[in-house]
This record gives C-alpha cells, structure tokens and sequence, in this order.
C-alpha cells in the first residue's frame, strides 16, 4: 500500500516568513554539508507533537557553520483537505548534489477510522489499530510513500530543489549509502512486514 502521491511543497522567496518552527514541536532533524561547506539544515516541526497533521518539514542553510540560518528555502507540507501527512526530511549529499528525501502517509477521520475494522495492520488475524487519533485525524503509521527532490546547485546563492519524485514504500530514517560501483542503497523499510522488510 501506498501513501497518497500527491506532495504539497512550498518554494518560499527569501522574504517568505515561514515560522522555523511551530512553538511547539520540533523533531528529527538531519543535516548534510557541501564541498564548499555550506551547511543544509532540516527539521519536522507543525502542530504540537508527532504525529500531527499540520506536521511540515523546513529546510534552511547557513554559510558561517550554523552560527546563523537562512530564511526557509524550501517546506514540505502535508494536507488537512486531502488527509496527507508530511514525515521526516532526510538530507545526504553525493558529492556534487544535494538530496532531500522525505516521507508521507495518509491520515484518516476519526469516526471512519473506528468505524472501519480492516483499517489497521493485521497481525495474525487481529487487528492492530494504528494510533494515535489527534484532533480529529487519525494516523495510518504502517503505510509510508518515500520521496526524493535533488539540488543541483547547493552553493550558489539561490539553491534550487527539482520537483519531488516518488521513489517507493517504506520509510527511511537514515542516510543512503553509496557503493564503490556507483550504486546508491537506500535503506527505506516496511513497517508491515513480520520483520524489517528493506525495499
């Protein structure tokens, strides 16, 4: 099962004043450096904890080492109308690009969540409910759509990240590895699987 495939992305111009964080929650913070050694920043922030549906992800730059921070140059929302909901940014740079991978998983009502038996992951028959319900959403936790957007130009003054491309299922909390052969892994796992299912 996928989450959904549409995403919800922002390309503030720098005098575009989105909050750094929510005032109430900030988590799961990544971090990647270029050759020049520029330091790309990003962070899950939005609503008051995790899982929330206005959860979003910011990604900002410093050039003095993190002393100071860039005004947001790129957000990944999720979607209160389309019940999307934005998880973890992950940043990794190759060499010469700057990667920026994320997740997304489908929220749900509550009524029709509770409403719904198969709605869950099923574990020998039984159905585990996916919780927690917050505000009104509720949480499909097991199922994530991983994404990728790829900065081409990271030192220059004006980075710009390509459109998000759909890589698969799963959920990656950690950075690829790249082989001597040139291939890239990318350690992206299934949380519905009996084990730690990598895709």
């Amino acid at each position: 099962m996928y989450a959904s495939k549409e995403t919800f992305i922002t390309r503030p111009p720098q005098s575009y004043d989105v909050p750094i964080h929510s005032g109430g929650f900030v988590g799961c913070p990544t971090i990647a450096a270029t050759k020049k050694g520029r330091l790309f920043l990003g962070w899950y922030t939005g609503g008051n904890t995790e899982p929330h549906i206005d959860n979003y992800g910011v990604i900002v730059y410093s050039d003095d080492g993190g002393k100071t921070l860039s005004k947001p140059i790129f957000v990944i929302n999720g979607s209160r109308e389309k019940y999307v909901h934005m998880v973890d940014p992950q940043l990794w740079f190759d060499g010469e690009k700057l990667h920026l991978f994320f997740m997304q998983d489908d929220a749900m009502d509550e009524s029709t969540a509770r409403a719904d038996p198969t709605w869950g992951v099923q574990n020998g028959g039984n159905v585990i409910y996916c919780s927690p319900i917050r505000d009104g959403y509720a949480f499909r936790d097991f199922w994530h759509s991983l994404w990728e957007c790829v900065c081409e130009n990271p030192d220059d003054e004006n980075p710009v990240f390509s459109e998000p491309k759909f890589i698969s299922s799963g959920f990656l909390r950690n950075k690829p590895l790249a082989l001597k052969s040139g291939k890239v892994m990318l350690f992206n796992y299934r949380q519905t699987a009996d084990r730690y299912a990598f895709t």
